[in-house]
């Protein structure tokens, strides 16, 4: 509990605060902008990129809130277009996590700054075909030979994450055991292992806004239903997970509310109304 009364709520979007069709429900939305107005400061942690996070914020107010995107990467003040830019996976890891995935014989996605790279080998076309099909949309999508031919043509952008579908959960150990300063973790349940840098994560982002908004862990209340959400639940006790987390987001959470949609995050909401006019 927070005894200033000055709270933060970390939210995550898809499968948190996002309903199954990707809709954030007019019951979460009210209760978001019905926190930002009481003096909260509403965090929005996620794993997309900024221009699709607010395309399905459109209503929330953000103005004196943050948003965090990539699962940690950049930091923006409200809905600001400039931010603050976390390390990106190391050139060694990305190596390691594509070599990875080719001896897994899995499909891989590496995203940049600019770009969605799908490195060309006979398991990946399908990853190949589909940003091909992307590009011929406007989407900056891009299929490439080697990691030699993006780091030579792009070498000044950063790896955000890489995505390996169809890997075993019990490759993770050994995937991890490769990788020098970055993380491998389950993200959903269709097999997708994210790598990221150690050096951004959802927890690295919230701790510099608090540090830059001078804020008291204690103070920080955190809802979210999947692997990425651990590193926060691990750090922060007022942590809620919604009805449809991983078990063990549940597992690590101090509370477990209704599913997204049935409007867990509204809930969540309403229990710190309730324990902030206790204290």
């Amino acid at each position: 509990m927070c005894s200033d009364g000055k709270c933060v709520l970390v939210v995550d979007l898809d499968g948190t605060s996002l309903n199954d069709e990707g809709i954030l429900p007019a019951e979460n939305k009210e209760a978001l902008n019905s926190f930002a107005a009481s003096g909260g400061t509403l965090i929005v942690s996620t794993g997309r990129s900024r221009s699709s996070a607010l395309d399905v914020l459109d209503g929330v107010n953000l103005s004196d809130g943050f948003l965090t995107c990539d699962n940690g990467c950049t930091v923006f003040k409200g809905a600001c277009a400039e931010g603050f830019e976390l390390p990106g996976i190391s050139s060694f890891d990305v190596e390691a996590a594509l070599g990875f995935a080719k001896n897994k014989n899995c499909r891989v996605n590496v995203f940049t700054d600019c770009n969605n790279y799908a490195p060309i080998y006979l398991r990946n076309l399908p990853q190949c075909l589909a940003n091909i099909m992307r590009r011929l949309t406007g989407s900056r999508s891009r299929a490439i030979a080697s990691l030699h031919a993006l780091t030579s043509k792009h070498g000044g952008e950063r790896v955000k994450k890489i995505w390996l579908r169809g890997l075993l959960c019990d490759d993770l150990p050994s995937l991890n055991e490769a990788l020098s300063s970055s993380t491998a973790y389950l993200i959903n349940d269709y097999g997708v292992v994210e790598v990221a840098s150690n050096g951004s994560s959802k927890l690295t982002a919230v701790e510099l806004i608090l540090e830059k908004e001078k804020i008291k862990p204690e103070c920080v209340y955190v809802v979210g239903d999947d692997g990425n959400d651990l590193c926060l639940f691990q750090r922060f006790p007022n942590s809620f997970a919604v009805g449809n987390a991983r078990d063990e987001v549940k597992a690590a959470a101090n509370c477990v509310v209704a599913t997204n949609n049935d409007f867990g995050v509204a809930e969540v909401v309403n229990l710190i109304e309730a324990d902030r006019r206790r204290g």
